[in-house]
């Protein structure tokens, strides 16, 4: 997926209500690079020093698990159908809105990690 910070996303907020004529207007915010969870994963152990890896698990074992949490069934499916529908690159694209409206580069996802592991 191409992710991007809650920060960039509020800044992009902002500018779009200052901005004229925007009555119609859509606008499709990513952030501008593709990475996948293992990506995340990777750089998550990269910067924290602990080993981590991703596991994509079967369909089904994740409908199990969440339904087992006590999550509702129809709030399950709605998970599952999203995530299945994200491993299979649903979100897998850049289209530059973000950072046309931030008139930067979006931020990188490890600056994003870098951020959370400080929190």
């Amino acid at each position: 997926m191409a992710w991007a910070s809650r920060a960039d996303l509020a800044e992009a907020a902002a500018v779009v209500l200052t901005l004229e004529n925007q009555v119609g207007k859509v606008y499709d915010l990513t952030g501008d690079t593709v990475w996948t969870l293992s990506d995340l994963a990777a750089e998550v152990a990269a910067q924290s020093g602990t080993p981590l890896t991703y596991t994509d698990l079967p369909t089904e074992q994740y409908r199990q698990i969440l339904g087992g949490a006590g999550s509702p069934e129809h709030i399950v499916e709605l998970i599952v159908d999203a995530d299945v529908a994200i491993s299979q690159g649903t979100l897998d694209y850049v289209t530059g809105d973000l950072s046309a409206l931030l008139g930067r580069p979006t931020t990188p996802m490890s600056a994003g990690v870098a951020q959370a592991l400080q929190s």
